[in-house]
């Protein structure tokens, strides 16, 4: 290893009107040497154990309680491999949770293309398992720690939703490229396994297409989507204008903004370290 770091981290906030959750995350990083100096490869292996205790609303019984998920603790296992090419950049991303209940294993790949207009042509494929799951085999599903279609539950807390529990208004459109990845609300969710592909394809200036392709927990329905693109600054502002789906067709719909979903992305020290690297 070229560098060791290791820390401990806590957040205090509410996730829900009245409703707060307190997570605390000892985690340790190993930097791991390269190959050479001017080697443009990154590798990273993060081990962290998240403890999250939430505050539930009186008199709620359901999966939570049942499940006891108003505090549980998950360790989770993370390697990341960055190839820093100016041209042709990738980020292979193998991600492991273990819970008390269920354990998962997820393998992301992030690849980007500079084409001749100077912008991104980026193709994201996505394939996680639940190797055990205890609220799937008990008939919950979908439940707390499922894999999301549309994105992810953040069970760990780990983004910055600003309306986090918001079920309507423009809050609860943000979004985050994780999990199925989709651009669309598709409310689908997987508590055995997922695969899903997406690509973004870049027009003029800031506008480009989307589409993403899926399979959720079995291979007989093929969930897809595709629609318009506004990449600001790609992963921390985008907009995402869905045509259609397998599901619906978005675009004529008279209530159409309700279903355009977007990326607002505040972490401060991944802009600045994507500042530093430049703008793929």
């Amino acid at each position: 290893f070229r560098r060791i770091s290791a820390g401990v981290f806590t957040r205090y906030y509410h996730y829900d009107e009245n409703l707060s959750y307190f997570r605390l995350s000892p985690s340790v990083n190993f930097f791991i040497r390269k190959p050479y100096p001017r080697s443009p490869l990154i590798q990273i292996l993060k081990l962290r154990a998240v403890s999250v205790t939430r505050e539930l609303r009186s008199g709620f019984d359901g999966p939570a309680n049942s499940f006891n998920n108003a505090s549980y603790q998950v360790f989770n296992a993370r390697y990341r491999l960055e190839h820093t090419s100016i041209l042709k950049p990738y980020t292979i991303t193998a991600d492991f949770q273990l819970g008390d209940k269920f354990s998962r294993l997820d393998v992301t790949a992030d690849l980007r293309w500079m084409l001749p207009n100077k912008k991104w042509l980026i193709w994201r494929n996505f394939g996680g398992v639940f190797l055990n799951n205890d609220f799937a085999d008990q008939g919950i599903r979908p439940n707390y720690y499922s894999y999301g279609l549309s994105g992810t539950l953040d069970y760990l807390f780990d983004y910055n939703f600003i309306g986090r529990s918001d079920s309507s208004g423009i809050w609860s459109q943000q979004m985050f490229i994780t999990d199925g990845g989709f651009r669309s609300q598709t409310r689908v969710f997987a508590d055995d396994w997922m695969l899903s592909s997406s690509l973004s394809v870049p027009i003029w200036t800031v506008f480009g297409l989307f589409g993403d392709i899926g399979f959720a927990d079995n291979f007989e329905q093929l969930y897809w989507d595709y629609g318009g693109r506004i990449s600001i600054f790609t992963d921390f502002l985008e907009v995402y204008l869905p045509v259609a789906s397998n599901q619906q067709t978005f675009i004529n719909q008279p209530n159409y903004a309700q279903n355009i979903r977007f990326i607002l992305n505040l972490d401060l020290s991944a802009m600045v370290e994507r500042l530093r690297r430049g703008f793929y």
